[in-house]
C-alpha cells in the first residue's frame, strides 16, 4: 500500500529502527507536523539520527525528534537479543528495572497529537498499548507489527486486537511478513 492511511499530522513511530516510515510519510506531512521516532537499539540509532537529520533538511516544515529509549507501561525487566533486535520484556511491578516512558507521557510532554502511531517493538506491544490509553482514544490510525513468539505469558495477538478494538480502532488490513502479522487500524 502507498500509505494512503496517512493524511498529514503528527506521527509517533515506536520502534523506528532507521526511520523508514518517517521517510515514506514526510512528503505527506502538513506544515507544523511533528514526527517523533523512538528507538532504543543502540546499533540502529546512528543510522536513524542521520536519516532523520536528512529528512529535517528536506522537509523544514516538519519538526523531527529522536528518543533513544524503550517505550511502554512498566519497567524493562529483561533485554533479549533475537533476530538481531533487542526485545524489551516489560514488567508492571517495581522489580528494579529501568522505568519506560509511555506514549501518553510522550504525547503530554511534547504536546503531540498523533494522527498515526506505528508500533514495531519485538514483543513489547502490549506494554506499549497499556501506556497509550489516552492517545489511542484520539489517534486516527495505528499500524502495529505483532510478534506472537515474543509476547509475555498470557498475552496473545487476540489480546492486542481486543485492546485496539476497545479504543474503537477496527482492523482495516492485515498481512503476514516473516510470520509476523502487520495490521492497520
Amino acid at each position: 500500500r502507498s500509505f494512503e492511511f496517512y493524511n498529514g499530522g503528527d506521527f509517533l513511530d515506536i520502534g523506528a529502527f532507521k526511520g523508514y516510515y518517517s521517510a515514506l510519510l514526510a512528503p505527506k506531512a502538513k506544515p507544523g507536523s511533528h514526527f517523533v521516532s523512538v528507538e532504543p537499539d543502540p546499533h540502529a540509532l546512528p543510522a536513524l539520527i542521520g536519516n532523520i537529520a536528512g529528512l529535517a533538511q528536506t522537509f523544514p516544515h516538519v519538526k523531527f525528534s529522536v528518543i533513544n529509549t524503550a517505550c511502554g507501561f512498566g519497567e524493562i525487566a529483561e533485554v533479549i537479543v533475537d533476530h538481531g533486535h533487542p526485545c524489551y520484556q516489560s514488567s508492571s511491578d517495581s522489580s528494579g528495572g529501568q522505568r519506560m516512558p509511555t506514549i501518553d507521557g510522550l504525547c503530554a510532554g511534547l504536546g503531540l497529537k498523533p494522527s498515526l502511531i506505528k508500533i514495531d517493538v519485538e514483543g513489547a506491544e502490549y506494554s506499549v498499548l497499556l501506556g497509550a490509553k489516552e492517545a489511542l482514544n484520539h489517534v486516527d490510525k495505528v499500524v502495529i507489527e505483532m510478534h506472537p513468539q515474543w509476547l509475555p505469558e498470557g498475552v496473545t495477538v487476540e489480546t492486542l486486537r481486543e485492546t485496539l478494538n476497545s479504543h474503537s480502532l477496527v482492523n482495516k488490513y492485515t498481512f503476514n511478513r516473516d510470520a509476523q502479522p502487520l495490521e492497520w487500524y
